[in-house]
């Protein structure tokens, strides 16, 4: 199944920057509990780390101009996972980093 480049951007171009950054974010946070589910066991860290597949799809799907956004949109989600699992900040800075 091929594609089309021009109707996928005229979907993403429905929502303004703000919107999509609000909405991956929901979505990163979203996979990272997902994902935690799937751990091995509980712990500090998460086996199966979904949201990194979604980063790249959501990179590949968006013009460059756009990708500091979507950086920042991620390390905030990733923050926030972090801070629900008890990690504390230096940890969840250097889990946002490897990400």
């Amino acid at each position: 199944m091929t594609i089309n480049r021009s109707t996928s951007r005229e979907v993403l171009d429905i929502f303004p920057l703000g919107s999509r950054m609000v909405l991956f974010s929901l979505a990163y946070f979203g996979c990272a509990v997902v994902g935690s589910l799937f751990s091995l066991a509980p712990g500090a860290f998460v086996n199966f780390w979904l949201p990194s597949g979604l980063f790249v799809g959501v990179l590949l799907a968006d013009e460059r101009r756009y990708w500091p956004a979507l950086v920042l949109a991620a390390i905030m989600a990733n923050l926030a996972f972090d801070a629900v699992c008890g990690h504390g900040l230096f940890l969840s800075l250097l889990f946002s980093l490897g990400n």
